[in-house]
């Protein structure tokens, strides 16, 4: 989903507009939709009184909203309103599985085996997604210039289509020993405030902010398409070594 979907969405605004500062916006600005948009999250679990009907509900949304731009890519247009609203739903949807996952999962998975479990996981996903980036990257080059490259979009947003809906798949076949009983209560922002000075963990958070902050900010530069076709030429032209 990430390595063929998500990681191609700047370079299909640039196919369907030639709109740089689209290209570069599309980035983060449906992110930051989907990050305010995520916030009911907690209240839809309390409401579902289960993480695994809101978890797997939010993945399938999620794969739903790569079919408005299959359809697009097959046409060779969008308006950039539509494609900017399309992305803030998957951004929403991708970021509201978040929190309910991360519980859900800590009851799954024993405490002695979550270090090896989460690092085989992620070796795991890595994997997928530098197979999907380069995949990706090796359609869009076979499919050259013009129409015929903004087609190619199609195959790759409806493959990150199957494969999400894999994933709500598997995700839906996972039991829930584990569901939401207690009531939900307000984190009060003295009281994070008091968190943040006390423990080395939410210390830790506070710095990711930072980096991510920092990270999100570059983001959107204009040279963001040419630095994006220099990695694609550089994945391919390793794997014709």
């Amino acid at each position: 989903m990430v390595g063929l979907g998500e990681t191609y969405l700047p370079a299909f605004v640039l196919a369907i507009s030639a709109d740089q500062l689209a290209c570069g916006l599309i980035a983060t600005v449906p992110m930051l939709a989907g990050a305010v948009l995520q916030l009911v999250s907690p209240y839809a679990v309390r409401w579902l009184r289960s993480y695994r009907v809101w978890v797997v509900s939010c993945s399938v949304l999620q794969a739903l909203t790569f079919l408005p731009l299959v359809a697009a890519a097959s046409l060779g247009r969008m308006s950039l309103t539509w494609v900017f609203a399309v992305a803030s739903v998957y951004w929403a949807a991708g970021l509201a599985t978040g929190p309910a996952w991360n519980v859900w999962i800590e009851s799954l998975v024993p405490a002695r085996l979550r270090p090896r479990f989460f690092a085989r996981r992620s070796q795991l996903g890595q994997v997928g997604l530098l197979a999907g980036f380069v995949g990706g990257g090796l359609v869009l080059h076979a499919a050259g210039a013009g129409e015929k490259a903004v087609g190619a979009f199609a195959a790759l947003f409806l493959v990150a289509a199957v494969s999400r809906l894999a994933s709500a798949y598997f995700l839906g076949s996972l039991r829930e020993p584990l569901p939401p009983t207690e009531p939900l209560a307000p984190l009060r922002i003295t009281r994070l405030v008091r968190s943040v000075r006390s423990s080395p963990n939410a210390r830790l958070l506070v710095y990711m902010l930072g980096v991510q902050l920092a990270v999100w900010t570059e983001v959107p530069l204009p040279v963001l398409p040419q630095i994006q076709g220099s990695i694609a030429v550089t994945a391919i032209s390793g794997c014709n070594m």
